[in-house]
């Protein structure tokens, strides 16, 4: 090869790392004017969206009322739209304990994710009682899933 291709090779190759680099400076940009609009848009919603204005009290309550127009088995369906609706009313939901006081498991067609959606679903309803509805054949509840049924529940130190 000679010294001009090598030249040649070499300037293409720089040119090529330079060009790598000012992608990954505008990919990181864009992620950063993402963020900025995702946040602008978060903003506007908690002004635009009634519920985001009402004291947490009152939207917890009125949550509560949009689940009892669903039979219990749609409950946790319902639950689960409120969470994905925007994140103010995934805050709202989360930080509602009583909307998590309830749950009602139909076996078979137990959940996989069982063991994992329980502690969950205990930690959401925080200091509150739980009403815990079991259906079906309860032969088939797997020892994890009793594990958490039964455990007490872990106290928070401060």
């Amino acid at each position: 090869m000679s010294r001009i291709d090598a030249r040649v090779q070499e300037s293409l190759r720089a040119r090529i790392e330079e060009i790598s680099s000012e992608i990954d400076l505008q990919k990181e940009l864009l992620r950063k004017l993402e963020r900025d609009r995702s946040v602008a848009q978060r903003q506007l919603n908690s002004v635009v969206d009634p519920v985001a204005r009402l004291p947490l009290e009152i939207s917890s309550e009125i949550f509560l009322q949009y689940l009892d127009l669903f039979s219990t088995a749609e409950e946790r369906g319902a639950r689960q739209l409120l969470l994905n609706i925007c994140n103010t009313w995934t805050t709202i939901a989360l930080s509602s304990p009583a909307l998590w006081s309830t749950i009602e498991i139909q076996f078979p067609g137990q959940p996989r994710g069982l063991p994992i959606v329980l502690p969950m679903w205990f930690e959401r309803a925080a200091n509150r009682p739980v009403s815990l509805f079991l259906y079906g054949d309860l032969s088939i509840l797997d020892h994890p899933v009793s594990t958490i049924i039964w455990e007490p529940p872990v106290t928070p130190t401060n």
